[in-house]
């Protein structure tokens, strides 16, 4: 089962937005449709984007979900920073899907590709804005039982075209 962790883009920077209400940047949405590219160039075979509530998490799963025309984002709190990996691990197989799409934060998603691929979050993956990572894993998720199959950032995916 391929699990695609996504963090969101480039926010505003400013203090007239707490953190959990910072939009995307415009770099950050250009960034976010060069993922939707990326992705539906790519043989697209998501079924369900998972989205934290922040608002710029919420923004880059739309962005996504409009380029792949797949249904409603569903937004969980388990993707929001702070949440534990086992809460998510748990969301996650909850959702009976083939492929997911996880739009979140660091550290909590190289946190859950270490915990996944090696049982523990002491192997840390690097998820800079808008960095998209495939994880073969086996249902239900569970730690150590995944192998990372690929991590592109976003320059990465814009020099594909």
């Amino acid at each position: 089962m391929p699990l695609l962790f996504l963090r969101h883009g480039d926010a505003v920077e400013s203090p007239h937005f707490h953190d959990t209400q910072r939009p995307l940047s415009e770099a950050g949405r250009r960034q976010i449709q060069t993922v939707g590219r990326f992705l539906r160039a790519y043989r697209n075979e998501l079924e369900i984007i998972l989205s934290s509530p922040l608002v710029r998490a919420r923004e880059t799963a739309e962005i996504v979900r409009d380029a792949l025309d797949l249904p409603a984002v569903i937004t969980t709190d388990t993707l929001a920073a702070g949440a534990s990996v086992r809460e998510l691990f748990g969301f996650i197989n909850g959702q009976h899907s083939h492929a997911l799409l996880l739009v979140g934060h660091e550290p909590q998603l190289s946190s859950a590709i270490s915990v996944l691929t090696g049982g523990d979050d002491h192997f840390r993956v690097e998820m800079r804005k808008a960095s998209l990572a495939r994880v073969e894993t086996e249902f239900p998720v569970k730690k150590g039982h995944a192998v990372l199959s690929w991590l592109v950032t976003v320059a990465q995916m814009d020099s594909m075209r």
